[in-house]
């Protein structure tokens, strides 16, 4: 946990001048929404995974048999399969009719843990199960009754250690105070059901739960205040979660003042946005930074996925992230999933389908380490079935013809390359790939980017491009998505 006097500030000058870059980007992709879907780098395709709903759609997650589970909001909930793996599903069944009987209302999130698939629908957490193994549940549980509910109601799941689970409580006001201290929380259940445990408090409205994919932080989006009489907007939150922690509602969102100590959030991002589904990228189709985490923001304004690079800092040990555009043109994006081919599903509320993104080219490139200057940042490329490949990397700053870092130190584009790659004034060592280089029997290579202690670096975004040659014929085989690497400051 950290509050106003142990928080570092490092990152508020940086974000100061990416976010007026980023928000415009935010702002255009609600203004003008499309009837497909596109990413934002070069690179990635969008196409319809599944449409064929009849009501608004709420959550996605797959079955120990990676089938695609995705939930209505009036109850319904469908199994899908793409069987010939041509990125769109081609087989359907109803794992189960919730709606029919108005067993499940106000379905806000499904997921498969121990053994079953939970659901988080309204005052209630209940349980289906398959006991016939025909492929559609035919047991109903309800586990968790009588949760409270009124402005919000309850909504994410994830496990959490040995026979547990965590449930996200909306509060039941907009501004609070709360009457129901299981309001604005997360609560801690047994698998089974039972009296749950406040596991944090002053979370107005998580939707989506996710843990890192290497230390298990728990990370979610809590969705700020509609209006204040006596306070401004400060935008909604990405917390990190940690037991018995105070998140600030309804006190103050953002950073605490002087004299309150809350935690504050990892990441402010803009007001009324609406953070829903969080999900972390196992960078094996889609790639970006290592273990960056995927978030849906639902608001109609913005209707937008937004990849958000997290790092914990080699001096505090705390987490930081920034925010960039990665897929625009939704209605309500509302949840994320990543497939076992490393391909995205995005759910789309009032559109009332399942869209699916993947890259093109057959490569993928990697920033497997934090890009702080002083440092060198690790970049892997790789490409299935390619070992023995000739891989490079380039790089370019899209922004300007030339870039100087200090007196006689510039950056600059070598506009005559067909893909534009930097350039350097001769010694200056600001890139240092040992590339090219031959992928190896994994189809991958790794390089690296030596950046110099120069503090003009901070804050400037650069765009990188892999491709993988045969090493007879020079003949391109693969090509990777666009990348952006941010420098930061040491924290």
């Amino acid at each position: 946990m950290y509050n106003d006097e142990t928080d570092s500030d490092v990152f508020s000058n940086l974000l100061k001048r990416l976010l007026p870059v980023a928000l415009p980007l935010l702002a255009a992709a609600g203004a003008a929404a499309q009837s497909m879907p596109s990413a934002t780098p070069g690179g990635y395709e969008v196409g319809t995974y599944f449409n064929g709903f009849q009501s608004p759609l709420t959550a996605i997650c797959l079955d120990p048999t990676n089938r695609v589970l995705a939930a209505t909001i009036d109850g319904e909930i469908h199994a899908l399969v793409d069987t010939n793996n041509d990125g769109a599903v081609d087989a359907t069944s109803l794992f189960f009719n919730g709606a029919a009987n108005g067993a499940l209302v106000s379905v806000t999130d499904i997921r498969w843990m121990f053994g079953k698939l939970y659901v988080s629908h309204l005052g209630k957490v209940s349980t289906l199960e398959d006991t016939d193994n025909d492929g559609d549940a035919d047991i109903l549980t309800d586990i968790v009754t009588g949760l409270p509910f009124g402005f919000h109601q309850n909504n994410g799941l994830i496990e959490d250690g040995p026979a547990h689970f965590l449930l996200a409580m909306g509060s039941a006001t907009d501004l609070g105070p709360e009457t129901n201290p299981l309001n604005a929380t997360l609560l801690r259940f047994p698998a089974n059901g039972g009296a749950p445990a406040i596991h944090a408090t002053g979370l107005r409205n998580v939707f989506g739960l996710a843990r890192h994919p290497v230390n298990g932080d728990l990370y979610v989006g809590d969705n700020e205040w509609n209006l204040h009489p006596s306070l401004q907007l400060e935008g909604d939150e990405l917390n990190r979660i940690v037991a018995n922690g105070n998140y600030g509602y309804p006190t103050k969102f953002g950073a605490p003042a002087p004299g309150q100590s809350f935690t504050a959030p990892v990441l402010q991002l803009p007001p009324r946005v609406a953070p829903c589904g969080v999900e972390f990228n196992p960078n094996n189709g889609i790639s970006g930074y290592a273990e960056e985490l995927y978030m849906a923001l639902f608001s109609t304004n913005v209707a937008t996925i937004v990849r958000i690079p997290l790092w914990y800092g080699s001096i505090s040990g705390l987490p930081a992230g920034i925010l960039e555009s990665f897929a625009t043109g939704f209605v309500n994006p509302i949840d994320l999933l990543f497939l076992v081919d490393g391909s995205l599903l995005v759910a789309d509320f009032s559109a009332q389908a399942i869209f699916r993104i993947s890259p093109r080219g057959g490569a993928v490139l990697t920033v497997t380490t934090p890009p702080t200057i002083g440092t060198t940042v690790g970049v892997r490329l790789s490409a299935p079935g390619r070992s023995g490949g000739l891989g490079y990397i380039l790089a370019s700053d899209a922004a300007a013809p030339a870039y100087p870092l200090a007196p006689g130190l510039d950056l600059f584009i070598n506009v005559a390359s067909p893909v534009f790659s930097y350039a350097i004034t001769p010694g200056n060592g600001i890139f240092n790939f040992p590339l090219p280089g031959t992928l190896n029997a994994t189809a991958a290579v790794t390089g690296s980017i030596a950046v110099p202690n120069v503090p003009a670096l901070i804050g400037l975004r650069i765009h990188l491009a892999g491709t993988v040659l045969d090493p007879v014929s020079l003949a391109p085989l693969a090509t990777t998505p666009e990348q952006s690497l941010f420098f930061i400051p040491p924290f």
